[in-house]
């Protein structure tokens, strides 16, 4: 009997153990909207643990466009980890993918609880818009020089100056 009752406790320790392991994520899609080129952006999202048990986490996939920190690690019961996900914008286009996050909880060196969290992620990478700058510093010196030959030239009395022979 006394056997039995050990079992059954331990049996009442695992369950009680997954149970009170709640791991989630805040809602949403890391919309990072447009990004130019040779920039990059940083959103942030959290993983949080909603239970009474210590939670180990690693970032387990992510594809080779953005950087995720941290990449592993602890969040104890009813708190929350937060996670920095930055694009990198070294190439023009549209990009989306996924981030899987696995939390693992052990109980005496037995995994109870294994879960995979994925999020969504887009972005658009787009080149910089160069003002003309040059082109209208040039254009302005033109519109200028033409302005003051007009001016000269009704400031000498027209054609009259012109016409002389």
């Amino acid at each position: 009997m006394k056997g039995k009752t050990i079992i059954l406790i331990g049996l009442i320790f695992v369950a009680t153990a997954i149970a009170n392991a709640d791991f989630g994520q805040s809602a949403g899609v890391l919309d990072f909207g447009e990004i130019t080129l040779g920039e990059n952006k940083t959103l942030t999202y959290w993983l949080v643990n909603t239970g009474n048990e210590p939670i180990e986490f690693e970032i387990i996939t992510y594809s080779g466009n953005i950087v995720v920190e941290p990449t592993n690690g602890t969040i104890l019961p009813h708190s929350q980890q937060e996670m920095k996900v930055t694009a990198i914008a070294n190439e023009t286009g549209n990009f989306s993918g996924k981030i899987t996050a696995r939390a693992l909880q052990n109980v005496t060196g037995t995994i109870v609880f294994n879960v995979e969290l994925e999020k969504n992620y887009k972005f658009e990478v787009i080149k910089k818009q160069e003002f003309p700058s040059k082109w209208l510093f040039f254009g302005g010196i033109v519109i200028f020089l033409i302005f003051l030959s007009i001016y000269y030239y009704k400031l000498k009395g027209g054609k009259k100056r012109w016409m002389r022979k």
